[in-house]
């Protein structure tokens, strides 16, 4: 005849073996739930941070609004240092002075308009901030889509 004493404490520790199991299952499960979820949309703080630097550099240089467009582009994107092919590429400025727009860059204040109204069911229409700084309306917006790249 086998003597069982003892052998209850063997039984019973299945059971935070298959609680520890089921937690470091559900941490995976999380972790590439979060991984693979859907993309953040940045677009308004894209928006809103070159807003930021756009003011930053009208109020700190000196630039002149009343020279021809492709000049006031060149002297802009230099003193501004912001990089032009990134900007053309992916985003919205529009500056206007006293109502006058002086610099479009990619400039479509419709599609900003829209934008307002119809960005949360739209990801494909940039979202825009306007901001005024003394005679100064600027307009940005941003049109980068979050992409995913899995390697």
């Amino acid at each position: 005849m086998k003597s069982k004493k003892a052998q209850l404490g063997e039984q019973v520790m299945i059971f935070p073996f298959v609680l520890m199991l089921i937690v470091i299952g559900g941490g995976i499960a999380a972790g590439i739930y979060v991984f693979f979820s859907s993309g953040y949309d940045f677009r308004k703080v894209d928006a809103d941070i070159l807003n930021y630097k756009i003011q930053d550099c009208l109020t700190t240089n000196k630039i002149n609004f009343n020279q021809d467009k492709a000049l006031l582009e060149k002297e802009f994107f230099t003193v501004c240092n912001i990089n032009q092919q990134i900007i053309k590429e992916n985003f919205i400025i529009v500056i206007a002075k006293n109502s006058e727009v002086k610099l479009g860059i990619e400039s479509d204040e419709v599609t900003c308009a829209l934008s307002q109204t119809t960005a949360k069911n739209n990801p494909n229409y940039p979202i825009c901030t306007t901001t005024f700084l003394n005679d100064f309306r600027i307009t940005t917006g941003s049109k980068q889509q979050a992409q995913k790249q899995i390697t």
